[in-house]
C-alpha cells in the first residue's frame, strides 16, 4: 500500500500540493487524474524520492520512504514517463535488463525474464536486438512498460506514458496494459489528463484541482450528480457514456440462438468491440439489437439496448 499524508510541497511561492492525501490499496490501479499543472507528476516524484515534501508523509506498506535505503526504494518501484526514456545506445535486450544486472541476476534469469516480458507487451523476440530509433513510439512505450517490470517490482508509477503516442496506438496500448494488470495485479499509479483513458483503466480514480484531491471513487461513482462543479465540469457531460469504453461487448453478450429473438436486420458486431462502438452503431442504423460475432464471423450471441443499462448502469459495480 501506498499512503501519503497530508503533503504540501512548495517550489519557493508556488505551491504545488498542498495538505494532499490519498491511500493506495495494494495491487489496484489508482489513477491521478485532472489538469495540466495540478500537481500529478509532483505526487509521482514524491513518492519516488526525486524530490522532498515541504511538510507531511508517504509511506508504502505502513513505513516511513525516509527509512528505505535509495537506492532499494526505487529498485522496487518501476517508473513509465511519457518521453519513454530508452537509452540511445541500448539495444532492446539491454534497456530491459538494466536493473536485474545491478541486481546481479544471472544470465539465464534475465535472458527468461526479457523473452516473457516481450510476449508480455506483445512484442516479436527478435526486437531484442532493435535499438530505439528503429522503434515506432508504441513499441518504443512497450519496452519502456517492459523496462520498468524487468525486476519485478511491486509497485508501478506511470506519468502519462501513452501521451505522445497516436490515437489508434494510445488506444492499443491501453488495452495491452489493462490485460497486463489483470495478470500482474501490481500496485499502480497512473498519471493522466485524459478522462477516457482513465475510465479504460482504472480501479479507482482520483480526480485532482490545483494542489489538491477534488474528488476520489470507482469509475462508476462518477456517474452521479452529486460531485462538486469542478468535478463535473472537468469529467464533462459525456461521461457517462465514455464508461461504455471500458467494456467489451463479449463482456455482456447474450449467448442463445439469433432466430429466436427475432433479430433479422442483420446488423453485426464484433465481440472484442466496445460497448461505445455497440451503441454507436445502434444509434446509427436506428435498431435496438445487434447480432454479436467471433473472429472467424461466425455468430454467437446478441445485444440490446436493454442488455447495456442492464449489465453496466445497474447491475455491475466492479
Amino acid at each position: 500500500m501506498i499512503e501519503l499524508k497530508n503533503v504540501t510541497k512548495k517550489y519557493n511561492d508556488i505551491t504545488a500540493l498542498k495538505n494532499f492525501s490519498l491511500q493506495i490499496p495494494e495491487g489496484i490501479l489508482q489513477v491521478l487524474l485532472g489538469p495540466s499543472g495540478c500537481g500529478k507528476s509532483t505526487v509521482i516524484k514524491l513518492i519516488n524520492h526525486l524530490i522532498e515534501p515541504t511538510s507531511g508523509e508517504i509511506y508504502i506498506n505502513n513505513k516511513n520512504i525516509n527509512e528505505f535505503n535509495l537506492i532499494n526504494l526505487r529498485r522496487g518501484i518501476g517508473y513509465v514517463i511519457q518521453s519513454i526514456g530508452l537509452f540511445p545506445h541500448y539495444n532492446v535486450y539491454e534497456n530491459i535488463v538494466i536493473v536485474p544486472r545491478l541486481l546481479k541476476w544471472t544470465k539465464n534469469d534475465i535472458d527468461r525474464r526479457v523473452d516473457y516480458l516481450l510476449d508480455l507487451v506483445g512484442l516479436n523476440r527478435n526486437y531484442k536486438k532493435k535499438y530505439p530509433f528503429e522503434l515506432s513510439g508504441g513499441e518504443g512505450q512497450r519496452v519502456g512498460v517492459a523496462r520498468a517490470l524487468a525486476a519485478d517490482p511491486p509497485i508501478l508509477l506511470m506519468d502519462e506514458p501513452f501521451g505522445s503516442v497516436d490515437p489508434l496506438n494510445r488506444e492499443r496500448l491501453q488495452k495491452e496494459f489493462y490485460r497486463i494488470q489483470r495478470e500482474l495485479k501490481k500496485t499502480v499509479l497512473f498519471v493522466t489528463h485524459d478522462v477516457e483513458e482513465a475510465i479504460r483503466l482504472a480501479d479507482n480514480i482520483a480526480v485532482m484541482k490545483p494542489g489538491q484531491l477534488a474528488s476520489l471513487g470507482s469509475p462508476w461513482d462518477f456517474v452521479t450528480d452529486d460531485k462538486e462543479d469542478y468535478v463535473k465540469e472537468f469529467l464533462g457531460s459525456e461521461y457517462t457514456l465514455k464508461l461504455l469504453t471500458r467494456f467489451m461487448v463479449q463482456d455482456i453478450l447474450v449467448q442463445e440462438k439469433i432466430k429466436s429473438k427475432g433479430y433479422i436486420h442483420g446488423f453485426q458486431v464484433k465481440k472484442e468491440n466496445t460497448l461505445s462502438s455497440a451503441l454507436s452503431l445502434m444509434i446509427s442504423k436506428g435498431i435496438d439489437s445487434l447480432e454479436v460475432i467471433d473472429e472467424q464471423e461466425k455468430i454467437v450471441g446478441s445485444i440490446t439496448f436493454e442488455d447495456i443499462l442492464k449489465n453496466v448502469f445497474r447491475d455491475t459495480r466492479k
